[in-house]
């Protein structure tokens, strides 16, 4: 494999995030764009064309004599891509090509299962897929594996706040496939997805408040991640040290210990039996008595904490994403503390994530797809 140079390395990039962002656009379109020259861009052009990344579409209508303009577009078909999800309910296969589009998706609901087991069950499935399709190793571009909670990306490992033990992921993977792996975050990755998908979000603070626990991430033009991985965790500021300790951060009452959907819920089971998310936001929406205490307390504390690592993160947007955030009248008693503790128009920074569930669902592929293909071109063998 060639290694680039790195200034080939980001011409080429900035001609792949130009066909993504754009579409089907022509080499002088692309050279106005990236005010690359266009000797050097048909260059580029044709060692991508040649190793079909690139794909070469209709001719563009002209009313002058000559060669007319042809338009270009990324060929999302070029390879596969293979994303695994880790939850502590839940996981599964993904599976798309780089657009992405959805191409086989599977979950598994095996608690019962040792978490070496659950891997190997998932990997002898995706090993008979690929033979029932007739695909090869080779097809596949990378895999993208997200985790909740901590990972280590020295290590290539996860499962400390699901099983509360290291799993070597990749090590365990390579003794079923020789293809690339990147592993991240869950919500570091939905971070990632949100500037993939929609670019115009490039400085941002993300929070997410789901089934799977609170988290934070930064991204500023890309993810911020440091050695001991602490960047953007909300979830574990410390809201009332007079708590008790959080078994995964060992503080004192930090956020999500006091305001996780699993410990609503918990508390939420002395009024009611089974109750579930669906059912919490429902009674929510009625106007039940201590269903409201509750919802309206996480709004207060979460309020607070959003507040308090703005004032350190100093990002442009606050995207909010997860279940409570996209119910009604839990955002609208948010935006109502965030108006309490915060004069001026810092609530308009604050925006519901427009990731819809099919592109959440693919944050594993779209990891992948921009490591490999826009941040390691090197994978490309050009």
């Amino acid at each position: 494999m060639k290694q680039l140079t790195k200034l080939k390395f980001d011409n080429i990039k900035l001609v792949l995030d130009t066909l993504k962002n754009y579409g089907s656009i022509s080499k002088k379109q692309i050279t106005s764009i990236t005010n690359l020259s266009s000797v050097l861009i048909t260059k580029i052009c044709s060692e991508l064309i040649e190793k079909k990344i690139i794909l070469e579409g209709e001719f563009l209508p002209s009313e002058k004599a000559g060669r007319r303009e042809q338009v270009l577009h990324l060929n999302y078909n070029f390879k596969y891509i293979i994303g695994l999800s880790f939850f502590s309910d839940s996981s599964k296969i993904t599976i798309s090509n780089l657009k992405p589009s959805l191409i086989y998706s599977r979950e598994y609901l095996f608690l019962n299962k040792t978490p070496e087991e659950l891997i190997i069950i998932m990997l002898e499935e995706l090993k008979e897929w690929m033979l029932k399709n007739g695909l090869k190793e080779s097809d596949f571009l990378g895999i993208g594996i997200i985790a909740k909670g901590t990972i280590n990306r020295l290590e290539n490992s996860i499962g400390i706040d699901i099983w509360k033990r290291e799993i070597f992921i990749k090590k365990e993977i390579q003794s079923f496939f020789n293809i690339p792996i990147v592993i991240e975050n869950d919500v570091k990755s939905f971070a990632i997805a949100h500037n993939y998908l929609y670019p115009k979000f490039h400085d941002f603070f993300l929070v997410h408040y789901g089934i799977n626990g609170i988290g934070g991430a930064v991204f500023k033009n890309e993810l911020l991640i440091n050695e001991v991985d602490s960047i953007g965790k909300i979830g574990h500021i410390i809201i009332d040290p007079n708590m008790e300790f959080c078994s995964i951060c060992k503080r004192r009452g930090c956020l999500e210990s006091l305001i996780s959907i699993k410990t609503i819920l918990k508390k939420e089971t002395q009024y009611f039996n089974n109750i579930s998310i669906e059912k919490l936001l429902e009674l929510y929406n009625e106007g039940d008595i201590e269903v409201s205490k509750l919802l309206n307390e996480s709004a207060k504390y979460m309020a607070q904490s959003i507040i308090n690592t703005y004032s350190i993160i100093g990002s442009k947007d606050i995207i909010l994403h997860g279940d409570l955030f996209f119910n009604e009248n839990y955002f609208f008693s948010l935006i109502s503390y965030i108006k309490r503790y915060q004069l001026g128009d810092f609530y308009k920074r604050i925006i519901l994530s427009p990731l819809e569930k099919e592109e959440i669902e693919l944050a594993p592929n779209i990891l992948a797809i921009n490591f490999f293909l826009f941040q390691n071109t090197d994978m490309l063998e050009l």
